[in-house]
């Protein structure tokens, strides 16, 4: 029910790859062998069970991703956007580290909740703040490995900004 609601308050969301909606779309990218491979709007991913194609297969556009951000950062602030700010809360800080998918975090007294998402072909690491408040997105077409570090060590520069 709630991932149908979701879908209700962004109409750009579609089941598949982004560049098979839009070929301006950015690709996802992997390595077939040694050869960083351009994963086309048509390739059948398999890599997910059955059970979570739902949620694994969903696309949406970064500008709609953003209002989906911006919603929760105003809700973790006490506004009522599509869930009341008393769930938002619980959604993101309920349980200790690991919350509802996301991981939360306290820095210097300012609470933080992060959650990456990735098909192996790209990767997207969000940050809230709500404290401050801030919220941003990190995303790049790639999920190697040596990738996501870089996306980790740009978190940390930008955190070392933020708690200044």
């Amino acid at each position: 029910m709630k991932n149908t609601l979701i879908l209700f308050l962004f109409g750009s969301c579609l089941m598949g790859f982004a560049n098979s909606e839009n070929k301006m779309a950015p690709s996802g990218y992997m390595m077939v062998g040694e050869i960083m491979t351009e994963i086309g709007p048509t390739h059948k991913y398999s890599g997910l069970p059955d059970m979570m194609s739902a949620a694994g297969m969903l696309s949406m556009n970064i500008v709609d991703y953003s209002n989906l951000i911006q919603m929760q950062l105003q809700g973790l602030n006490g506004a009522n956007t599509y869930i009341s700010s008393e769930s938002m809360n619980t959604h993101h800080f309920g349980l200790k580290d690991y919350a509802y998918g996301w991981i939360s975090g306290e820095n210097q007294g300012m609470k933080f909740s992060t959650h990456d998402g990735s098909l192996s072909l790209n990767y997207c690491h969000t940050i809230i703040l709500p404290q401050i408040p801030c919220a941003f997105t990190i995303l790049i077409n790639s999920a190697l490995p040596e990738h996501q570090k870089a996306i980790y060590l740009l978190r940390e520069e930008v955190f070392k900004i933020m708690w200044k």
